[in-house]
């Protein structure tokens, strides 16, 4: 049976039920900060190795609690989990070291991992200018803190960048190669002849794959970054566009990149320095992961 319509509210219960929701207006859902986004990591380019290390210790102890659940939870939480996989050391403290995202407003907003376990605030069902602690609905900011954490373990801490296995630096090198084949060739077009003997190719100490289609795909001059393009395409596992697109974000993650990685060989140079990043994040509770290098006494 069809359902019967309500009937039409009247003017009089219309304008109580505008005025209730006036005093009583519904929570606006506010917007989660992706912890990925490359604005929370810029910090780390241009620091010196002393000052960098002053910030991944004080940030490690500010953020313990992060820290605590994140390797209490593994693996357990997360065997469903196919894509999941541990970080290695320098990735760890790279994804729990950025900027706190803040909720709300940039400079005044909540920051999402300087604060944890506060009691929620929730409005007062009677008086909404009131707030209390009690039970209740969760505040919005409450509801964004735990979608920010959920987040931050599962698709951040706990998850391989979307960059591996990709780098500008391979594009560079296989751009460089294919225009000394084009330089090199005495007549007609060195590329040309490369991409029609086989199916792969080896350049700049890789082997590429070469698409059946490559001739309706290029130009017809056979630009040299439109072919390395095509030929990242089918190992990158993105069409040229999307190669394209995405050494544009490279290029902007390579000073990050370069800083945690002279981290890391500076942080190997004297034991001491790795004892004091194991205390911090073991804090004489946890244990030190077997993955990460071993910490000499």
């Amino acid at each position: 049976m069809p359902r019967k319509r309500k009937p039409p509210l009247d003017a009089a219960s219309r304008e109580r039920i505008d005025r209730f929701m006036q005093r009583h207006p519904l929570p606006i859902p506010l917007p989660v900060p992706d912890p990925s986004d490359i604005r929370f990591r810029l910090w780390v380019i241009g620091l010196a190795q002393d000052a960098l290390h002053q910030q991944v210790c004080h940030r490690l102890k500010e953020r313990w609690t992060f820290i605590r659940d994140a390797l209490i939870a593994w693996p357990h939480e997360y065997l469903d989990d196919k894509t999941a996989r541990f970080p290695t050391l320098i990735q760890f403290l790279e994804r729990t070291t950025i900027d706190s995202p803040r909720i709300g407003s940039a400079q005044d907003g909540f920051p999402m991992l300087e604060f944890r376990f506060l009691p929620p605030l929730r409005r007062d069902p009677v008086d909404p200018r009131l707030l209390h602690t009690g039970d209740g609905p969760p505040d919005p900011i409450e509801v964004a803190c735990l979608t920010f954490e959920d987040h931050f373990f599962r698709e951040w801490l706990f998850r391989p960048s979307s960059y591996e296995g990709r780098s500008a630096d391979e594009y560079d090198r296989l751009l460089s190669a294919l225009r000394e084949v084009k330089t090199r060739a005495r007549s007609g077009n060195g590329l040309r002849d490369l991409l029609a003997k086989t199916p792969t190719v080896d350049l700049a100490g890789e082997t590429y794959q070469v698409p059946r289609n490559w001739r309706r795909r290029l130009s017809t001059t056979l630009p040299p970054g439109e072919v390395a393009r095509l030929l990242l395409s089918p190992k990158w596992g993105r069409d040229p566009q999307a190669v394209k697109e995405l050494l544009v974000r490279l290029r902007k993650e390579s000073p990050i990149t370069a800083a945690w990685s002279a981290y890391d060989t500076w942080l190997s140079q004297e034991s001491s320095r790795l004892r004091e990043i194991r205390l911090l994040i073991c804090d004489g509770v946890l244990f030190w992961p077997r993955a990460w290098p071993a910490v000499d006494e």
